[in-house]
């Protein structure tokens, strides 16, 4: 480009630089002027908007925060003032003024402590503004007599609500429409003639608008001015809290993201100067963080610093010649980047359990040697003699972690001065690469416990669902449940405020949970506040133990001995094939993968007849058998002849260890194999008319075997050989969910049902008995089991959410009708000779019922469950254990009770 066009160019661009800063300063039409310069410089909360229609809409419609907030106690004044506000700024009419107008809302504080809004908006052209005051004449909201202040006209209009009467004063000024219940405020806001004396005039308000998102709904936060509010929160409990407040920062901007279930605010801090708190940080490095992980999926609060390289200079380390001071020396190199301080659930004792804090290692072992020596060196010269300071955390008879009580108090505050505090923290454990302290054993133990049965945060799906509103990377990181934390608050917030929130504790325990982080961006503090409502929240089950599978149970709880000790562990597979063994501490013994979902029952055998047990099962390929270590016996898994169509079944015939695993193909015969996987010689497979989708029954009647299948044509009596041993008179066919029982009632013989319901007793000369009860579905599922003891059997159906029980003269009992179509059962369960129970899984629900011979509820049920469940014991002398799946992926163990009853009669 020549010099000369150089010239010209230059001269067009201050040309209109100069014409833009006259439109920007005068007060005609197509002005365009920033509406915060109405806002006075002691805002301490801002809200902007660039549609407020929309901005409101979403808020109160888009959003069920708002609704939760709608619930609150003492808020129905504000209710109905934003429910008449919303009608004029959302109407038609409003729409057409309030559309594409950037609005700022900005709360102060009065000379009585309250806060009043001040509302300020662009409007294009002095008309506009005349349109707003005929719009709200069509609403029929009057003005008073008009106000002249610093050469502006002010109007007052008077708003009804539903409950109360409101002066709003109005006023047009440089292109804006400003508004305020205040008249005060909105005379220091007309006043206003310089950005020095503006909210623009805040240290870093302006690089904060300036990095927030140019479309977004936004609030920021003046620190210094919102400190007072914290004051007047915690009192003379904290007085110190409104000044470390007001230090945190200048001040703070946030694009604002409704979603459906919560609310994201995210955006840059700026500071006033380098006194700030957050100044120190804004060029550290973040970090994904990791030592919450390990704390209890049920935790009620946490927060994490990654601690970079500042621990290095820590002002407590340099000049502390204490104990601990020491220890803490010794300790650094070994000490990894984070720290998380937390505050525990009370569990359902309600027993306090304290605090704990996590400390990530570099070096576990060393820091381990660390902690021994130290403590044994202060032990030698302060408690000669006076036995051992370790106690130790003993689960199970496999699993000892010791607890080590010491001198060494408060050990976080020497690396971080943000984490000081009084509290004795005295108890260490390790746990992986991380150092455990707390202020109990309870609570040392409690986060021992739940990392033995991963019942972490790391692994809690709720919790990692809300963890996905925020970044993966921070510097520091604060999370809290608002309904758990109620009592902690109390030492901090004055009495007003937690009976308030105690008011409305039901509301609270709808949050989930909120999440806050920091991380340094661009010479700037980036932060991100999450508030998330949850339906999905993991509430209490009240089960002794949780342990965490990989996904949902997919088969019934199987009892399993452990033949070195006599104790009873429990094998599970989940929808990823994997099956497990735990046991009775909770504790996953050992994880593998068949590749294929088990078939039916679980087997315990002793295959090597020398008093050690092992785990038979059958997928649709191949039979396992598994020893109690999760090894593979050896040849197995066994290929099946033909691909199985229904379970495989053990027998024992005559009680010697010959077991015979009898498992129908798809080729439509009846295969017979030995425990070792091979097929048995002497057997004839036999055909089948059809498929057979149910396993196998065995009865043995006066001195002969009877093995009976059933496919969708016929039933068929077989001999130990496989050849036919009885015909039937007639056909008979076995409906789909019918189990094939012995009934001994009158005559011996199998009972069943058919499709349509009807009972069928087939004896064994091959005669055939049907009965009628009543009409059932083809879905409907049957069992025939002696329910009151009396040593005869009961009919007992589910078919459409109900539950029947009728007598052996097919006279109804009850019939017990859950409200949920979608049920699994019945299964039995003995505890004792007249103590009997039917099980339900109300699989829709998730709820498991255990149900009487009247009809009614064992005591105690419903429980949490979502899959058929198992009842035993998990050693001789103990209680009995229910086992069941849960919805969220853990294994549930309920004691029902300290003696050998059960529970009495609950009601429905």
């Amino acid at each position: 480009m020549s010099k000369k066009g150089l010239i010209v160019l230059l001269f067009f661009l201050l040309s209109g630089a100069a014409v833009l800063t006259w439109f920007v300063q005068t007060n005609g039409k197509g002005v365009i002027t920033d509406p915060c310069s109405a806002i006075p410089s002691d805002a301490s909360v801002i809200l902007e908007s660039a549609d407020l229609p929309d901005f409101i809409i979403s808020a109160t419609e888009g959003n069920r925060i708002f609704s939760l907030l709608e619930r609150v106690k003492g808020t129905g004044l504000f209710r109905d003032r934003l429910k008449s506000i919303k009608s004029i700024i959302c109407s038609k009419e409003g729409r057409e003024i309030f559309d594409r107008n950037s609005s700022v809302i900005s709360f102060h504080y009065d000379s009585l402590g309250s806060f009043i809004p001040l509302f300020s908006m662009n409007l294009m052209q002095k008309s506009s503004f005349r349109k707003l005051v005929e719009t709200l004449h069509s609403k029929g909201i009057r003005n008073l007599q008009e106000i002249n202040a610093h050469g502006v006209r002010i109007i007052p209009f008077l708003l009804k609500s539903a409950s109360s009467s409101d002066t709003l004063y109005l006023a047009f000024r440089s292109g804006l429409a400003i508004c305020s219940p205040s008249l005060g405020l909105l005379n220091r806001s007309v006043s206003l003639r310089s950005k020095l004396s503006d909210i623009r005039s805040v240290p870093g308000f302006l690089r904060v608008t300036a990095a927030a998102g140019r479309k977004e709904d936004k609030i920021y936060i003046i620190f210094p001015n919102l400190a007072r509010a914290v004051r007047s929160v915690t009192s003379e409990k904290d007085p110190g809290a409104g000044e470390r407040f007001a230090r945190l920062a200048g001040c703070a901007g946030a694009d604002i993201h409704f979603r459906d279930d919560g609310l994201v605010l995210s955006g840059y801090s700026e500071f006033s100067d380098s006194t700030d708190i957050l100044y120190k940080y804004r060029h550290s490095e973040s970090a994904r963080l990791t030592s919450y992980g390990m704390l209890p999926s049920d935790v009620q609060m946490f927060s994490t610093v990654l601690l970079n390289g500042r621990r290095a200079d820590t002002a407590g380390l340099k000049t502390s010649e204490d104990e601990t001071g020491y220890f803490a020396k010794k300790l650094l190199p070994y000490l990894g980047d984070e720290i998380t301080r937390a505050v525990l659930d009370r569990g359902i004792d309600k027993k306090a359990l304290g605090n704990v804090t996590v400390y990530k290692l570099s070096n576990r072992q060393m820091a381990e040697e660390v902690l021994s020596e130290n403590l044994s060196s202060w032990a030698e010269k302060n408690r000669p003699g006076k036995g051992d300071y370790i106690q130790y955390f003993q689960p199970d008879d496999q699993t000892r972690i010791p607890v080590y009580s010491t001198p060494f108090r408060n050990l976080r505050k020497y690396y971080l001065e943000t984490y000081s505090g009084s509290e004795p923290d005295s108890l260490f454990a390790f746990s992986d690469n991380y150092l455990i302290s707390g202020n109990s054993f309870a609570a040392i133990k409690r986060v021992l416990y739940n990392n033995l049965l991963n019942k972490t945060l790391a692994n809690d799906l709720s919790y990692r669902d809300f963890e996905s509103t925020l970044p993966s990377r921070a510097e520091y990181y604060l999370y809290f449940q608002p309904s758990g934390i109620v009592d902690f608050l109390r030492s901090f917030i004055n009495d007003e405020v937690i009976d308030a929130m105690e008011a409305n504790l039901p509301q609270l325990k709808k949050i989930q949970a909120a999440g806050f982080q920091f991380a340094a961006s661009n010479g700037m503090i980036y932060n991100t506040l999450s508030v998330k409502l949850g339906d999905t929240s993991r509430t209490a089950s009240g089960a002794e133990w949780e342990t965490l599978l990989d996904t949902l149970a997919s088969i019934k709880p199987f009892f399993f001995t452990n033949h070195n000790t006599g104790a009873r562990e429990i094998f599970i597979q989940d929808h990823r094939n994997n099956v497990y063994l735990i046991n009775s501490a909770g504790r996953v013994l050992w994880k593998v993968s068949p590749g294929e979902k088990i078939a039916g029952n679980v087997y315990m055998i002793d295959f090597f007849n020398n008093g050690k047990y092992q785990l038979l099962f059958s997928g649709t390929n191949n039979l396992y058998l598994l020893d109690r270590n999760g090894n593979y016996v050896e040849h197995f898994p066994v290929r099946l002849r033909s691909a199985a169509t229904a379970p495989a079944a053990l027998f024992d015939y005559d009680g010697t260890g010959e077991f015979r695993i009898l498992v129908p193909g798809e080729d439509r015969y009846i295969y017979a194999y030995d425990k070792s996987g091979n097929t048995v010689r002497g057997w004839k497979p036999f055909r089948t008319g059809g498929t057979v989708r149910s396993e196998i029954k065995f009865f043995r009647i006066s001195g002969k075997d009877y093995l009976v299948a059933s496919d969708d044509q016929n039933v068929y009596f077989l001999d130990r050989t496989g050849n036919q041993r009885l015909r039937l008179r007639e056909p008979v066919l076995k409906a789909t969910k019918s189990e094939i029982r012995l009934d001994n009632n009158g005559y011996p013989g199998i009972v069943f049902t058919s499709p349509e319901g009807i009972v069928t007793k087939i004896s064994f000369d091959g005669n055939v008995t049907k009965s009628e009860i009543r009409k059932f579905s083809v879905d409907h599922s049957f069992d025939f089991f002696d329910v009151d003891g009396d040593g005869f059997g009961e009919y007992v159906f589910i078919d459409k959410g109900i539950l029947y029980l009728y007598n052996r003269n097919r006279v109804l009992i009850f019939e017990r009708d859950f409200g949920s179509a979608d049920l699994e059962g019945p299964v039995f369960f003995i505890f004792s000779g007249q103590e009997r129970r039917i099980g339900v899984t109300d699989v829709s629900r998730k709820l498991i019922y255990l149900i009487d011979k009247r009809g009614n509820n064992a005591e105690g049920f419903p429980l949490k469950g979502a899959s058929i469940f198992s009842i035993g014991k998990l050693s001789e002398k103990g209680d009995f254990r229910l086992i069941v799946g849960g919805e969220d992926n853990y294994l549930y163990n309920y004691r029902l009770e300290t003696g050998n009853q059960i529970p009495g009669n609950g009601k429905n």
